[in-house]
């Protein structure tokens, strides 16, 4: 999973085909609870699908842009347009199947 702030996340988001990016924050205890389950799904996904992670906390301007109100939230963009979002926690097949169905990935 690669951190991303500013133009490190639309560049991430421009480069890549098939992107996820997990929003969060240190004090969000689902966050902490979210965070080893995308993790997981990420691997899964490895040369398929690029996972990034966003730090609200640091970066608060990206989820104003995106218009994140709660976390952690992930978003999902497909050749640079957003096509999903999933706010809370979900298990790692829950989150696995709305990536595959999200970004249209085997």
């Amino acid at each position: 999973m690669t951190s991303l702030s500013g133009l490190s996340a639309t560049r991430f988001i421009e480069e890549n085909d098939r992107v996820a990016v997990d929003l969060w924050a240190g004090w969000c205890r689902p966050c902490r609870t979210f965070s080893p389950i995308v993790e997981g799904v990420a691997k899964q996904f490895v040369d398929r699908v690029a996972f990034g992670k966003v730090n609200v906390e640091r970066d608060p301007t990206l989820a104003e842009r995106w218009q994140v109100r709660s976390i952690p939230t992930v978003l999902l963009f497909r050749e640079g347009r957003p096509v999903g979002r999933l706010t809370g926690v979900r298990s790692a097949d829950a989150l696995e199947r709305e990536v595959r169905r999200g970004l249209k990935v085997r």
